[in-house]
């Protein structure tokens, strides 16, 4: 069977192979963007496992917030990130990093990933 990550793999070349203008139909550009970033973050905390990814929305949660929330407001979940992994923390970024760079210059893309930025 397929696993999370393999899912969320097919669903980024799904998103990378198909015109921009084929997409609308899913929604408008600000819901495609979130979808990216939301892939994005989950995708980087998998590869650490289920259960760290599990630890970061419940330390999020402490913090009354959702990984949706961090979307347009990444500093709690660069706090958690920080807190939670340390010294790996420039992985996962790096991981969200590569997952979101061959997206077109999106301003919110671009204002995540500087927050995000160790």
């Amino acid at each position: 069977g397929l696993d999370l990550l393999d899912v969320i793999d097919k669903l980024e070349k799904f998103s990378r192979d198909t015109p921009i203008e084929n997409k609308t139909e899913v929604g408008d550009d600000k819901y495609l963007i979130k979808f990216a970033i939301m892939l994005a973050i989950e995708k980087s905390i998998l590869k650490m496992g289920e259960p760290e990814l599990k630890k970061v929305k419940e330390r999020l949660s402490d913090l009354n917030c959702t990984l949706d929330d961090c979307i347009y407001n990444p500093t709690p979940l660069k706090k958690v990130l920080c807190e939670l992994f340390g010294n790996c923390y420039e992985d996962i970024y790096r991981g969200i990093y590569n997952s979101l760079r061959d997206i077109d210059a999106d301003e919110e893309i671009t204002k995540f990933l500087h927050t995000m930025k160790v």
